[in-house]
């Protein structure tokens, strides 16, 4: 290392400084789409959670719910 001149170095630097901001912005676009896909995948839960409640709904009512009948009452 001692015997490159300052111009190498400098341009070692350059190239070093060059390879770790791309690995940075690697490493956020990484992050930005694992978020992406994240919400995405959180949308998804949701709305197949709002469609098996608007479908057990739309089965059964509340006037059409079953009214549990205690035996006491079923034999008066």
């Amino acid at each position: 290392m001692y015997a490159m001149s300052n111009q190498t170095k400098s341009a070692l630097f350059v190239v070093a400084s060059v390879v770790v901001a791309a690995l940075i912005a690697i490493a956020a676009t990484v992050g930005v789409l694992e978020s992406l896909l994240f919400a995405g995948f959180t949308a998804s839960v949701a709305i197949m959670a709002t469609m098996v409640a608007v479908s057990l709904d739309a089965r059964y009512p509340e006037e059409y719910q079953p009214v549990r009948v205690s035996w006491r009452e079923r034999r008066k």
